[in-house]
Protein backbone atom coordinates (compact mmCIF):
# COMPACT_ATOMS: atom_id res chain seq x y z
CA UNK A 1 0.00 0.00 0.00
CA UNK A 2 2.87 2.37 0.74
CA UNK A 3 4.46 1.80 -2.65
CA UNK A 4 1.38 3.27 -4.37
CA UNK A 5 1.44 6.34 -2.17
CA UNK A 6 5.06 6.96 -3.10
CA UNK A 7 4.30 7.04 -6.84
CA UNK A 8 1.87 9.96 -6.58
CA UNK A 9 3.10 13.30 -7.81
CA UNK A 10 3.23 16.23 -5.48
CA UNK A 11 2.11 19.62 -6.68
CA UNK A 12 1.06 22.44 -4.37
CA UNK A 13 2.33 20.43 -1.37
CA UNK A 14 -0.53 17.91 -1.47
CA UNK A 15 0.47 14.42 -2.67
CA UNK A 16 -3.11 13.33 -3.35
CA UNK A 17 -4.18 16.18 -5.58
CA UNK A 18 -2.35 17.55 -8.59
CA UNK A 19 -3.54 20.93 -9.83
CA UNK A 20 -1.74 21.90 -13.02
CA UNK A 21 -1.49 25.58 -13.73
CA UNK A 22 -2.92 26.69 -17.04
CA UNK A 23 -1.33 29.33 -19.16
CA UNK A 24 -3.35 32.33 -20.24
CA UNK A 25 -4.24 32.29 -23.91
CA UNK A 26 -5.09 35.47 -25.69
CA UNK A 27 -7.22 34.96 -28.76
CA UNK A 28 -7.02 37.32 -31.66
CA UNK A 29 -9.68 37.27 -34.38
CA UNK A 30 -8.44 35.82 -37.65
CA UNK A 31 -10.56 38.10 -39.81
CA UNK A 32 -11.82 41.62 -39.53
CA UNK A 33 -15.33 41.47 -37.99
CA UNK A 34 -16.43 44.41 -40.14
CA UNK A 35 -15.37 42.69 -43.37
CA UNK A 36 -18.20 42.91 -45.91
CA UNK A 37 -20.03 45.71 -44.08
CA UNK A 38 -18.91 48.98 -45.68
CA UNK A 39 -21.34 51.07 -43.61
CA UNK A 40 -20.94 48.99 -40.47
CA UNK A 41 -23.24 46.41 -38.97
CA UNK A 42 -26.78 47.37 -38.15
CA UNK A 43 -27.60 47.18 -34.44
CA UNK A 44 -29.74 44.27 -33.32
CA UNK A 45 -33.16 45.22 -32.04
CA UNK A 46 -35.76 43.27 -30.16
CA UNK A 47 -38.87 42.51 -32.20
CA UNK A 48 -40.86 41.27 -29.20
CA UNK A 49 -41.73 43.76 -26.48
CA UNK A 50 -41.29 43.13 -22.77
CA UNK A 51 -45.07 42.86 -22.35
CA UNK A 52 -45.34 40.22 -25.10
CA UNK A 53 -42.57 38.16 -23.51
CA UNK A 54 -44.22 38.45 -20.09
CA UNK A 55 -47.65 37.43 -21.40
CA UNK A 56 -46.11 34.45 -23.25
CA UNK A 57 -44.47 33.38 -19.94
CA UNK A 58 -41.02 33.02 -21.46
CA UNK A 59 -38.22 31.85 -19.20
CA UNK A 60 -35.11 34.07 -18.89
CA UNK A 61 -33.22 31.95 -21.44
CA UNK A 62 -35.96 32.61 -24.01
CA UNK A 63 -35.84 36.39 -23.68
CA UNK A 64 -33.32 37.05 -26.41
CA UNK A 65 -33.34 38.42 -29.95
CA UNK A 66 -35.25 35.34 -31.23
CA UNK A 67 -38.05 35.67 -28.67
CA UNK A 68 -40.61 36.54 -31.36
CA UNK A 69 -39.98 33.18 -33.04
CA UNK A 70 -40.38 31.37 -29.72
CA UNK A 71 -43.65 33.21 -29.02
CA UNK A 72 -44.97 32.13 -32.44
CA UNK A 73 -43.94 28.55 -31.71
CA UNK A 74 -45.74 28.53 -28.35
CA UNK A 75 -48.85 30.01 -29.99
CA UNK A 76 -48.73 27.25 -32.59
CA UNK A 77 -48.46 24.66 -29.81
CA UNK A 78 -51.57 26.09 -28.15
CA UNK A 79 -53.50 26.17 -31.41
CA UNK A 80 -52.75 22.53 -32.34
CA UNK A 81 -52.56 21.14 -28.80
CA UNK A 82 -53.41 17.46 -29.11
CA UNK A 83 -51.41 17.08 -32.33
CA UNK A 84 -48.13 18.86 -31.59
CA UNK A 85 -45.77 16.14 -32.77
CA UNK A 86 -45.55 17.64 -36.27
CA UNK A 87 -44.11 20.86 -34.79
CA UNK A 88 -40.83 19.26 -33.76
CA UNK A 89 -39.06 20.36 -36.96
CA UNK A 90 -40.12 23.96 -36.38
CA UNK A 91 -38.92 23.82 -32.79
CA UNK A 92 -35.56 22.48 -33.93
CA UNK A 93 -35.18 25.41 -36.36
CA UNK A 94 -35.99 27.94 -33.63
CA UNK A 95 -33.54 26.36 -31.20
CA UNK A 96 -30.76 26.35 -33.83
CA UNK A 97 -31.49 29.98 -34.62
CA UNK A 98 -31.13 30.86 -30.93
CA UNK A 99 -27.70 29.21 -30.76
CA UNK A 100 -26.19 31.44 -33.43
Amino acid sequence: MGQYYGTLTTTNGNPLMTIPSTEMKTYQPKYDPMLGFPDGRKPREMKATELEMYSAKLDPQGKDYCAHKLIDLYACYRARFPFVTDLQARETRVRRMRLR
